[in-house]
């Protein structure tokens, strides 16, 4: 991620892809990739590595959210708002707990518009 670190990020992308052909299966260079294309303003194909993250690992809360983040950032809340709730049901201290609202979406939506993309750990 140095490329990125230096605002490199199209270069940045050319590695990317080569670790996602190298481990197709792998749900972290997808979601590095996903981050990356975002970067760039490719929100199709960010989208589309997003998904793919979440079918590897269904569980990924990285995965969930950002995909969810992408959503909201589109303007596409009822898309968000699946992605939003299962991040929020796999990691719920990720969220704000003390919002008004009862609901766990639009405690998911509030977090999310405050929050930008989280990186694999």
């Amino acid at each position: 991620m140095v490329y990125a670190a230096q605002s490199q990020d199209a270069k940045a992308s050319t590695h990317l892809e080569k670790a996602v052909r190298l481990k197709p299966g792998s749900a972290s260079a997808r979601m590095n990739l996903a981050i990356n294309l975002v970067q760039l303003g490719k929100l199709q194909p960010a989208e589309a590595e997003f998904k793919k993250a979440l079918e590897l690992e269904p569980q990924n809360y990285d995965a969930n959210h950002n995909l969810g983040e992408l959503y909201v950032r589109a303007g596409k809340v009822a898309a968000a708002m699946p992605y939003l709730e299962q991040a929020q049901r796999i990691n719920p201290s990720a969220y704000d707990t003390a919002t008004t609202s009862p609901s766990p979406t639009s405690s998911a939506i509030a977090c999310s518009t405050r929050a930008s993309f989280s990186k694999p750990s």
